[in-house]
């Protein structure tokens, strides 16, 4: 870490009062080190492999000046590491603040979005689908394998259902943050005021709406969730099956409760049952 200071000092990226890294810790498998200029953090520089080091440096440099995303300011030419202005905040979500959370992503996040057409194909960009629809069903397999028995097979055969009737490109393809939930946020005074860790996604907006809704266990309900798409673009996604697609989505984030946090899955499964009856199952 020393030797890529020095370099950086070097080349001008980092200014001369830039002396100090710590390490932080976190649920990452990034490796990530605070950069210190006296007592205040001002960058950060985050190390991984190259591939995902180049997919989160040009997702975050496509939306540099972001009110919620870091910026950007260099990436090693090998793309072993980059570094980005460090951004302040709290990571423990507080229950209670969900509508304000999701409102504060659309409005600052996900209205933003950009069309993503010089990605020839849909879904991560480091492994592209041919379609929409695709990228679903190779999520619907890996969350089929992990939810197994604990729903029964007439569940898991209806999400198969609303994934094989949406339409295989309904929207054109939006860059997306596509890791958007709880765990990559950042709080302050009891606001949203960071989202980090990016694994792009070439797709529709919705997506990450509904990971952001999905993606902790309290205010699971129609209200919370309408509070925000009320305040969504139009041209951002295909109104009439948000019901569905809101059940796709708890499905997908069933299967990752079970495999980090089941204990959680008493509150999902309370939440699966309210949406299969508004989906109309």
């Amino acid at each position: 870490m020393d030797n890529i200071m020095d370099k950086l000092r070097e080349k001008g990226i980092l200014e001369r009062s830039v002396v100090r890294a710590e390490k932080l810790k976190g649920g990452t498998a990034s490796t990530v080190y605070a950069l210190y200029d006296g007592g205040k953090p001002v960058y950060a520089l985050k190390l991984n492999d190259p591939a995902t080091v180049e997919a989160e440096f040009r997702f975050l440099s496509a939306y540099a000046g972001s009110p919620l995303l870091p910026q950007p300011v260099y990436a090693d030419p090998g793309f072993r590491y980059f570094v980005y202005r460090y951004l302040p905040g709290d990571t423990v979500y507080r229950r209670g603040g969900k509508r304000g959370m999701l409102t504060g992503l659309v409005d600052s996040l996900i209205n933003r979005y950009k069309r993503f057409e010089s990605c020839e194909g849909y879904g991560h960009v480091d492994s592209p689908q041919p379609s929409w629809r695709a990228f679903l069903h190779s999520r619907e397999e890996w969350a089929l394998e992990t939810i197994a028995d604990r729903l029964p097979e007439d569940d898991h055969r209806l999400v198969r259902q609303f994934i094989a009737s949406t339409a295989a490109n309904s929207l054109p393809r939006y860059y997306l943050h596509g890791d958007c939930g709880v765990h990559n946020f950042l709080f302050g005074g009891g606001k949203l005021t960071g989202v980090i860790d990016p694994t792009p996604v070439a797709g529709e907006p919705m997506y990450d709406l509904i990971y952001a809704f999905c993606s902790s266990p309290d205010d699971l309900d129609e209200d919370t969730f309408q509070s925000a798409v009320s305040r969504l673009d139009p041209r951002l996604y295909v109104p009439g099956r948000l019901n569905e697609e809101v059940l796709t989505g708890l499905y997908f984030r069933i299967a990752t409760c079970l495999f980090h946090h089941p204990h959680d899955y008493a509150e999902y499964a309370k939440a699966w049952e309210y949406w299969k009856s508004r989906a109309g199952a």
